[in-house]
């Protein structure tokens, strides 16, 4: 499994995100950038994203405690300061035998950053 976090939004800074969270992303974008794809097709961002995956060689849960400690160690209020994006917890689940545990502490640690939870399953 993979967690991530990932701030979203059309007019999103991605260095701004950096600065108020002190930590460089795994990926970032501003709206309006292009990028090629695998397949070498061209793709146009609709939205700024920017998007740090936890250690995939770590437990779910540690790597849930390492991206919920970015979120409580960021200045209150850091959300609206971006103009309130979308900021989610995105769980990877790569297959249909993964148990998936959360902690209340980590739920309140991520309602308390305003962040949302959502999970990937497998196709």
């Amino acid at each position: 499994m993979q967690a991530s976090l990932r701030i979203s939004s059309k007019d999103l800074n991605p260095d701004t995100v950096s600065e108020l969270l002190n930590s460089p992303p795994t990926e970032s974008h501003r709206e309006g950038d292009m990028w090629t794809g695998n397949s070498g097709v061209q793709y146009e961002a609709g939205t700024g994203l920017w998007k740090l995956d936890a250690d995939h060689h770590q437990t779910l849960e540690t790597q849930i405690e390492g991206l919920n400690k970015i979120l409580c160690n960021a200045p209150e209020n850091w959300l609206s300061e971006l103009g309130s994006p979308k900021c989610i917890l995105l769980i990877e689940v790569e297959d249909e035998e993964s148990l998936l545990s959360l902690s209340s502490l980590d739920l309140k640690q991520l309602g308390a950053a305003g962040a949302s939870l959502e999970i990937e399953l497998p196709h």
